[in-house]
């Protein structure tokens, strides 16, 4: 019974570390792009010195062999990302595979313009960002028709998800714009078709997390920062709850502490 119990213990404080490790990594990679680099350089460019540091938090197996799969590279893009890995060699990997992720079918085509347009809009390639979306096929206003759709019919495709992050794409090339008020009236739309088929946010936690970070950065910019507070709040909320979601057995006791059973 003891040596189970200890055994138990050992895999939770691994995973417990593996956690915090991604989360300061996430959290180091946020702070310097969109408080630091917002502050010293406005909306554009990335100093040299800050992409350094930021490349050396990348994982170091992102070197990519043009023989391989592309869809299982866009995966590896993907989860890159979402781990907060960018790294300088995702510019390559693009190029390289871009066309076929353009010819794949649905839903690999919607998560290649996304990985796309993040990675051009994360090293300062705006234009480029907010071009590749249309060449996915997947303009701006088609997306808002697909969504005031699913506010009144309460139904979407099995797609709906990744779509939405296409839609939030869109709405980042046009915070970049500093077109603040079309970016907040879009995001708008993304939450009433969020509240259409999740009254009770449930589900898609991760990507109402993202979205109330947007719209708190839009607040932020058109100086409404009670509203910008809430939201920042609510996008930490969600993301804490998709991570007790996704981990129902983890628990953070404190930052220096280890979660006990």
């Amino acid at each position: 019974m003891n040596g189970s119990r200890g055994s138990r213990n050992v895999r939770h404080r691994t995973l417990t570390g593996r956690i915090r490790q991604r989360f300061a990594r996430a959290t180091a990679t946020f702070a310097a792009r969109d408080f630091g680099l917002l502050f010293e350089d406005g909306l554009g460019g990335q100093s040299p010195s800050t992409a350094r540091s930021i490349d050396t938090m990348a994982p170091q197996d992102q070197s990519v062999r043009e023989s391989e799969d592309p869809m299982a590279v866009l995966g590896r893009c993907h989860d890159a990302l979402r781990e907060g890995g960018f790294n300088r060699q995702l510019l390559t990997t693009i190029k390289q595979h871009r066309d076929a992720w353009l010819a794949a079918k649905e839903p690999d085509v919607l998560q290649g313009a996304v990985v796309t347009a993040e990675v051009l809009d994360y090293y300062g390639k705006y234009r480029q960002a907010e071009t590749s979306l249309s060449k996915f096929g997947y303009p701006l206003p088609e997306l808002k028709h697909q969504l005031r759709r699913i506010v009144s019919s309460r139904k979407a495709s099995p797609t709906f998800k990744r779509e939405l992050w296409v839609v939030l794409a869109h709405a980042q090339g046009m915070y970049r714009d500093e077109e603040y008020k079309e970016v907040r009236d879009v995001l708008r739309l993304c939450s009433e078709a969020l509240g259409a088929l999740d009254p009770e946010q449930r589900e898609f936690l991760g990507t109402r997390g993202r979205l109330a970070y947007l719209e708190g950065q839009v607040h932020r910019q058109l100086g409404e920062y009670d509203a910008g507070l809430r939201r920042f709040g609510e996008s930490i909320e969600f993301s804490w709850r998709r991570l007790r979601q996704k981990t129902p057995f983890v628990e953070f006791v404190a930052p220096d502490q280890l979660a006990q059973d």
